[in-house]
Formats: C-alpha cells, structure tokens, sequence
C-alpha cells in the first residue's frame, strides 16, 4: 500500500512539473518564428513535401506573406517554390544580403530528420489546408496576453514539435533519474530542467535541439536498460534512438563516441591478450548500439559523400570569415563570447545554480574508474554519465551557444538531483540544525524556489523578447 502511494504521489508531482513547464513555454504558439534557422528548417520541411529528398536544398524558395490587422501590424509569412526551382530564391537572397553565402549549397548539410518531423506535424495538424505559416512579426504584449485562437491555429503544427520534445525530454530525465537512482533523484532533475533558462528557450524555437536532446536521452536511458538486463537487442533499441538523434544534429553522433567509451572501459579488466583487447573493443553491446546509429542514419552519410566525397562534410566557412562580412552583427556577438570549454562549466552552472552539486559527482567519477583499473567492483552509473558528458564537452567544446550541450543537461540534473538527496537524507548527522527531516525538505524547498526566481525568467524574457542567443553570464 505504500509503495502505491509513493508511485501515485510521485506521478502527481510528475505531472506538476510537466504543467509547470509547459506553462512557462505556452507563450510559443503566439512568439515569432521566422528568423535564423528556423525559417529555414521550415522552408526545407515544404520543399520535402512538395519535390522529396532529392531537392533537400534552400534554393528556388520564396516567402509568401500574409498581412493582419488595422495597421498591418501582425505578418504571418510562409515559404512558396519559385517557378525555377534552381533558382537562388528569396530565402538564399536574403542571406546573400547579409554576407553569408555557405547555406546556398547544391544539398543542405544539416540532416534532413527535424524538417521530416515538422513535414509529419503540418500534415497531422495544420488547418484549413494552410501553407507551411508562421509569425513573423513580434504581435505585441496586448495580443500575447489576450492570445487569439485565430493566431494559435496559424503555427501550431510548428511550434508543438520543439515544444512537444521539450517536454518529453523533461519526461525521459525523470525516467533516468529513477532508473539510476530514486524517483526523488528523478523529480529533483526533471524539475532543473524544467526551469533551465536554455531548455526554456529552445523548447520556444523551430530548432532541432530539443529533438537532440529527447532522442539522446532517450538512447542512454535505453542504453541503461540493455546494461541491466545484459541485451545486446535493447542496446540495438538504443542505437537506433542514437540515429534519429544524429538525423535532428550530427552531433547527436557523439554518444556513439561516448558509448565506445564506455563499453571499453566497462571491459578493461578483463583484457589480457590480443584477443581479449579484441573481444573488449568489439563488445556486444557496442557493435549493436553501432548497427542500430547507421541501420537509421547511415543513408545520409552515404548521400553527403556521393554528392561532396566526405561524410562528414560541412561548410568551410569560419566565424572569423563570417564576421568580416556579416552586417547583422550575430557573428561577431559569437566571435566576442569565450569558447564553449570556458562558456560550458560556466554558463550551465549560473543559469541554472541547482546544477552545481553534479561537479561532487566528479569525485565519483574518478574513484570509480580507479576501482575498475584495479579490478575491483565499481558502480558504473557516474562512470556512463560523466563520460558521455565529456565527450559532448570536449567535441563542442569551440562553441559559442549554450544550446549546444543541451543533450547532456539531462544527465547533469541527475547528478546534481542525486546530491541534492543525499543532502536531504544525510545532513543531519553533521549539524543539530537538520537534524529534523522537515528542516531539510524545507531547506531543499527553498533552495528549489530561489533557483526558480533566478532562473525561469532568464529563459522567459529571452523568448519573449525574441532572443536567439543567451547573453549571460558573457
């Protein structure tokens, strides 16, 4: 009987969080949604419907325009094919007219696996037969407070996806959080992430980060389970989660990287020989992981080498290349910020504070990796989710945006919501102070509430003013 309890009262708490979140980030369906990227992937999205893979490029695309109200002052824009479908379009021209040249390429370089997703959601949910339409004009604090269905019906089928994959990666970080350690462990995570300004942020934009970030927790937490049970087809599950992740982002492609890792050092104790380094190397669990990354995404790594003789191609141009000719001033906003290995450890830290005690989790990391080279029984759950956290660190780390480690978020907020228990549970044997268990939760309250007030309006006030980039803590 209380163990139904604890599973209902935790699954009412779960939901709460899942409200709250949404609640912060429901002002989407009436934000602006045109500029940057985003116009882009929803230009793509249409020319995949309309003309398929074959044409997964920005040219021959136009904006169509729709004009609202008294003094015209709501535009809702939507992309339109130009009659020569090889031509440079309004799409390419406007960036032309800005100094940046790298996106009019004969095949995108972003895979194709966000504008599929948006393809799927205009199909299941846009009205009335309607162009591919978004915002594209800041609507006002009246309308934003009044929210007019009318608006809301207009970029629905858009906004819900990033949205949609916000929230269940909120989901999949409680999921991981119970399954490595406690259903505390996994409240106190999902609600960091919840209230992380970046996560409030990209959930609010036609971006492929939160589908990075869903589909990559997804796989670790999958992964988990094929480690549990000793599955080399649940780590095929994984793999395969890995993939979708990498068609969103290539860099969804660095867990493969994290889980070789892992997998090898896992096996370390046990190599001997050749045969046994062999053997470690090419585990089971990795070589199925592998299969499922490249039986999902492999076609596109197969498709940008015909077309450029790289797999791996990307464009060449440089941030330093790019600022000397951009005259909207985003690259050299980049260019002035520290790079992503001073930005990182910094940034995700002060935007959030409630993620500070997963750096006490390091000292776990490392003694339970000096247990497994001395052969001695270790607890693998710090060694997988530091690892996979360095690896994203050390492969991102020349970025410029916070976003871009968004896909180990997760698994930060579950070490640090793993501390934030253990402080619960153990410190009232330091101090008279917390001896008593209401004193601590009340502590652990307080501390979840200021962090709230510090944080939430961070990422608020940037998607209300139509930000593409958090400015702070540089």
């Amino acid at each position: 009987m209380r163990r139904i309890f604890k599973s209902v009262l935790c699954a009412i708490i779960l939901f709460a969080i899942l409200g709250f979140a949404f609640q912060m980030r429901a002002t989407t369906f009436w934000l602006p949604h045109w500029q940057g990227d985003q116009s882009h992937y929803i230009s793509l999205a249409m020319k995949l419907e309309k003309l398929g893979f074959s044409y997964f490029n920005l040219r021959g695309i136009n904006v169509g325009k729709i004009m609202l109200g008294k003094d015209n002052e709501v535009k809702i824009v939507y992309p339109v094919l130009n009659k020569d479908i090889t031509s440079t379009g309004e799409i390419l021209e406007g960036l032309h007219a800005v100094g940046i040249h790298y996106y009019d390429q004969p095949f995108f370089h972003k895979p194709p696996g966000f504008p599929y997703v948006l393809l799927f959601s205009h199909k299941l949910f846009a009205i009335d037969n309607l162009p591919y339409t978004v915002i594209a004009s800041d609507i006002g604090r009246f309308l934003l407070r009044s929210r007019p269905v009318s608006l809301l019906k207009v970029q629905f089928w858009a906004t819900l996806v990033p949205l949609a994959f916000g929230l269940g990666t909120i989901l999949c970080t409680f999921l991981l959080g119970k399954t490595l350690f406690s259903y505390r462990t996994g409240l106190y995570a999902s609600f960091m992430m919840a209230i992380h300004p970046v996560a409030i942020m990209t959930s609010q934009k036609i971006w492929a980060d939160d589908m990075v970030a869903f589909f990559v927790i997804l796989s670790v937490l999958t992964f988990i389970l094929a480690i549990k049970r000793k599955s080399g087809w649940i780590s095929l599950a994984a793999g395969i989660s890995c993939g979708v992740a990498v068609l969103a982002k290539q860099t969804g492609g660095y867990l493969l990287i994290a889980v070789g890792i892992f997998s090898v050092l896992a096996y370390v104790s046990g190599i001997s020989d050749t045969k046994s380094l062999l053997v470690t190397i090419f585990n089971k669990y990795f070589i199925m992981f592998s299969i499922g990354v490249f039986l999902v995404s492999g076609f596109w790594f197969i498709k940008i080498y015909m077309i450029y003789g790289d797999p791996l191609w990307q464009p060449t141009a440089t941030q330093s290349d790019l600022s000397s000719v951009d005259v909207t001033g985003w690259f050299k906003v980049l260019r002035s910020r520290p790079p992503g290995w001073i930005l990182y450890p910094i940034g995700i830290f002060y935007l959030c504070p409630l993620f500070i005690p997963a750096y006490c989790s390091l000292r776990d990391f490392i003694s339970e990796t000096w247990k497994l080279v001395k052969k001695k029984s270790y607890d693998y759950r710090f060694i997988l989710l530091w690892v996979v956290i360095l690896v994203f660190y050390f492969m991102l780390k020349g970025g410029h945006e916070h976003r871009r480690m968004l896909p180990v978020y997760p698994a930060l907020a579950v070490l640090s919501g793993f501390y934030l228990d253990k402080f619960r549970m153990y410190s009232g044997k330091f101090s008279r102070y917390t001896g008593n268990r209401f004193v601590r939760e009340f502590i652990i309250l307080t501390l979840f509430t200021l962090c709230t007030l510090w944080s939430a309006p961070i990422g608020i006030t940037a998607s209300l003013t139509n930000k593409l980039l958090i400015q702070i803590p540089f």
